[in-house]
């Protein structure tokens, strides 16, 4: 497959989306196939290529196929593709469509590359249904390399149903009044930054599992030396008994902790900070 073999694909792609003049090809192309975006959309001298599968007809997958074979077969290294998500997979996006329509209210809440990791999750996730656990592993190293340790993140916590049982109802309440946008970002953020040192509570836990939940994980996180553990918990139910676990934890006196509580509209941010190795308390002496 020579250069001219590719460069005509590329031309022809670009030439069924409506772009026809194109002075100059780029020495390295970046396909980022898009679930939401509306337009197709070429910038920094043409090295972004956007494409929204939603709106790519049969002639064009068909010549973005080629062109992408072309380029897995070249033996040019002037020509190489950086494919966010391949060809190879548009039509399974599509299977998977009502689960991007869910997280698509976040799409002009965050910062793009947090919902480009997103997106990638939704993926990650059905390759998890389908038990094609080779590929997750690949697609995990091209999200770290892509968008980093906070995307990672951001995948674990889609997969793990974090955004369906936290963020999603997160946002809609707090848009429930008023468009607090902002609100939800400063929280998001500080949820992702949270995570690693933080359990997020949910409504089908009992007040005697979210105490059994946080007394087991502060000390774990003594065990290891960290000394610090956040609580995260929505809807009223729950930011009760977060709260009631803590004083009834406080009571026990096994434990000694300063809490932090940040509490609105029904969302409710704890950090719990202890110091040294969680030691029982000694037997009486007669």
């Amino acid at each position: 497959m020579t250069i001219l073999n590719v460069a005509s694909l590329l031309r022809q792609f670009l030439s069924t989306l409506g772009i026809k003049d194109i002075a100059k090809l780029p020495e390295r192309i970046n396909i980022k196939v898009l679930s939401d975006n509306k337009k197709h959309e070429i910038t920094n001298n043409y090295t972004t290529l956007n494409l929204n599968i939603e709106t790519l007809s049969p002639e064009q997958n068909k010549a973005f196929a080629e062109y992408i074979s072309a380029l897995k077969s070249s033996k040019e290294q002037n020509y190489i593709a950086m494919e966010s998500k391949s060809y190879s997979v548009i039509e399974e996006l599509y299977k998977i469509n009502p689960d991007f329509k869910a997280i698509g209210k976040l799409a002009n809440v965050l910062l793009p590359e947090d919902y480009g990791a997103l997106e990638d999750a939704v993926y990650i996730k059905y390759l998890g249904e389908k038990s094609r656990f080779s590929e997750i592993s690949e697609r995990k190293k091209q999200i770290r390399y892509e968008y980093g340790e906070r995307g990672n993140t951001i995948t674990n916590l889609y997969t793990a149903g974090y955004f369906h049982g936290i963020f999603l109802p997160l946002y809609d309440e707090l848009l429930k009044d008023h468009n607090n946008s902002d609100e939800f970002k400063l929280i998001f953020d500080r949820l992702i930054r949270d995570f690693p040192l933080a359990i997020f509570i949910n409504t089908n836990m009992g007040l005697e599992e979210v105490k059994t939940t946080m007394k087991e994980k502060i000390l774990k996180n003594q065990k290891y030396g960290i000394r610090k553990l956040h609580i995260h918990g929505i809807n009223k139910q729950n930011c009760d008994n977060i709260k009631e676990a803590i004083r009834l934890l406080e009571d026990e006196k096994e434990i000694i902790f300063n809490k932090t509580v940040d509490e609105i509209n029904n969302i409710i941010l704890v950090k719990l900070e202890f110091d040294g190795a969680y030691q029982p308390p000694s037997s009486l002496q007669y």
